[in-house]
């Protein structure tokens, strides 16, 4: 995943144990672009993942701005190039959380929620179903299929 000058992800940041994955947000070292106080660790599959239950547990940094964030980008579309970003949940300090599907081009208007901490995704052929806490909270059906 590359960094587009906003951001600084570190290899360092990332954790993967039997316990788990732990992303770390950690002060920025000088080498980070345009002054970023923070860097940050990501991952990126190299397996492609077509549907299942995906969730998260997240401590959400007490950083004003920081995104906290849990999403899936589909492959591009065949007839089109779209692709789709799957945002489970993109929080920031103190309160905000969005959830969304957008299509890049984006063309639609996203949902936002607030507060959490357990975050989970169910994905079907034709559907997305947003968990928060064990309950279900959104649905989005009648997806393309791909």
């Amino acid at each position: 995943m590359s960094d587009d000058g906003r951001l600084c992800r570190r290899p360092g940041n990332v954790e993967a144990s039997s316990a788990g994955l732990r992303l770390k947000t950690l002060v920025a070292a000088s080498d980070c672009p345009n002054k970023i106080k923070w860097s940050t660790g990501s991952i990126q599959s190299k397996a492609e993942y077509r549907y299942g239950f995906f969730e998260a547990t997240m401590k959400i940094a007490d950083i004003k701005g920081m995104n906290n964030a849990f999403w899936m980008n589909t492959g591009n579309q065949a007839a089109t190039g779209d692709y789709f970003e799957i945002d489970v949940s993109e929080v920031q300090y103190p309160s905000y959380d969005h959830i969304g599907l957008q299509q890049y081009p984006a063309n639609e208007k996203n949902v936002a929620l607030s507060d959490v901490k357990h975050t989970g995704m169910g994905w079907g052929p034709n559907s997305l179903t947003i968990f928060r806490h064990v309950s279900m909270i959104m649905v989005f059906s009648g997806l393309p299929r791909r």
